[in-house]
């Protein structure tokens, strides 16, 4: 699929309307890269959009998402973006889905760009850069990576996405929490053995020690788990 870009609307095949942010002059299409915020998403209504673009030149497909936990994905984010593949999916289209860890669209982007890739967001999702304020996604992909980006209106109710271009006092403050938990446990169960060591002797002490290693050595071990 051959497109003129430029700042301008134009009408895809099955008239999709879509606006193209990127400054490039010409581009072979192969796969659309859709970005699918958390929530807030017309999941049907993306899927046939993005089927109807994508299928009368079977070009390949990619949902992509961001998560901010710092830990294991949202299993209901991960079915979203399965059940929008498999809406997708048929013998002219190829869809799949991916997660990248974080809150930053651009870096998520950056991960997963190839030659040939069009980045689809919608006109709803803004990021705050540092400077300017909120800002439209689609400026800010195309202004700092330099990738075409088509962007579709009316899909997304949610609130503005929260992926800017820096790392925000929340992100950070969670960071901070989430690295200091082992060391906060560490800690806390070795004041707790100095004080058990204090005031109890003989098997008391010894049963209390035991009991206390083993829960520290438990705590640590379910965040282990849950940071994998």
């Amino acid at each position: 699929m051959k497109v003129q870009t430029g700042s301008y609307t134009e009408r895809l095949p099955a008239t999709v309307p879509v606006q193209l942010e990127s400054a490039s002059a010409h581009l072979e299409v192969n796969r659309l890269i859709v970005l699918v915020p958390e929530k807030g998403v017309d999941h049907a209504a993306l899927a046939r959009r993005v089927w109807a673009m994508a299928a009368p030149n079977r070009l390949k497909v990619l949902f992509l998402s961001i998560h901010e936990r710092w830990g294991r994905v949202d299993p209901g984010l991960r079915l979203r973006l399965i059940t929008l593949a498999a809406m997708t999916r048929d013998d002219r289209v190829e869809a799949d889905m991916h997660i990248e860890p974080g809150r930053n669209w651009v870096s998520a982007v950056r991960q997963v760009f190839q030659p040939g890739d069009v980045v689809i967001c919608h006109a709803e999702q803004k990021v705050h850069v540092r400077g300017y304020g909120n800002q439209p996604l689609s400026q800010v992909l195309s202004v700092l990576l330099n990738v075409p980006v088509y962007v579709l209106a009316g899909l997304y109710h949610g609130e503005e996405c929260p992926g800017g271009v820096p790392a925000s006092l929340r992100q950070r403050a969670m960071r901070l929490i989430y690295f200091s938990l082992p060391l906060f446990i560490v800690a806390l169960f070795f004041y707790l053995q100095i004080s058990i060591n204090v005031a109890n002797v003989g098997i008391a002490r010894t049963v209390l020690l035991v009991v206390s290693g083993l829960t520290e050595i438990g705590l640590i071990g379910v965040w282990a788990s849950l940071s994998s």
